[in-house]
């Protein structure tokens, strides 16, 4: 995966993705459930390839329906990263000291939550597909994720980026208005604000005790259709 591709060229591959993901989670005993919405906050963040994902997969009716919510969400605190995964796994590559990104301690809802359940379920962002837990969120303030899943998570992350290498990551309400305005041909090309450059991965984030778990995963992505 080194040749940039187009966007339409990108999504069946993140769908491969996201179903290899899929069937990994589906050998864990989690506690995710309909109607479990305590990780659905204003903190989701992706990739422009995801958000192109989320909009060619809604019918025009659902994205007029969903695009205010988004844009008025714009304009509340959220969380805006500057650094992308594959760019902290440079930064550790090179040994260099990164400041802390400080997410807002309290964040509300997602926008696109609606009593309880996702409107965008079916083409929901990877950052939400991976939040699992073994045990209620609400029950114990957190989620209890093991540790080879928070890696290969990793994985999958770097991976999509490196798929959206041209691309942006984001909050998932700056990315979605980015895309959505990209994709108007009435308009201009929409300045890049809030978002950050994707990069190729420059080393995979997987610690030594972790890699006999994670290898068979890599073999799989590796085999994908491209």
């Amino acid at each position: 995966m080194t040749t940039l591709m187009t966007d339409p060229q990108k999504r069946p591959v993140l769908a491969q993705l996201y179903q290899l993901h899929e069937q990994y989670i589906r050998t864990m005993d989690i506690a995710c459930g309909k109607y479990c919405h305590d990780c659905c906050t204003t903190n989701v963040t992706m990739t422009t390839l995801e958000g192109d994902y989320i909009l060619s997969g809604l019918s025009p009716e659902n994205s007029a329906e969903i695009m205010p919510l988004v844009r008025r969400q714009l304009k509340n605190p959220r969380f805006i990263p500057s650094l992308t995964t594959n760019r902290i796994a440079q930064a550790c590559r090179n040994g260099e000291d990164l400041a802390d990104e400080q997410a807002p301690a309290d964040p509300g809802p997602c926008p696109l939550l609606h009593e309880g359940l996702c409107r965008i379920y079916p083409v929901r962002p990877f950052g939400c597909r991976c939040m699992v837990s073994s045990a209620p969120c609400r029950r114990t303030g957190w989620a209890e994720t093991d540790p080879v899943t928070l890696t290969i998570n990793t994985l999958f992350l770097q991976v999509i980026e490196h798929v959206d290498q041209d691309g942006f990551s984001g909050n998932l309400a700056d990315v979605l208005a980015w895309v959505d305005a990209k994709r108007d041909p009435d308009s201009p090309r929409p300045p890049v604000s809030g978002l950050a450059p994707n990069t190729p991965i420059p080393a995979l984030i997987i610690p030594p005790e972790h890699r006999e778990r994670v290898m068979p995963i890599i073999i799989a992505i590796r085999a994908l259709s491209v």
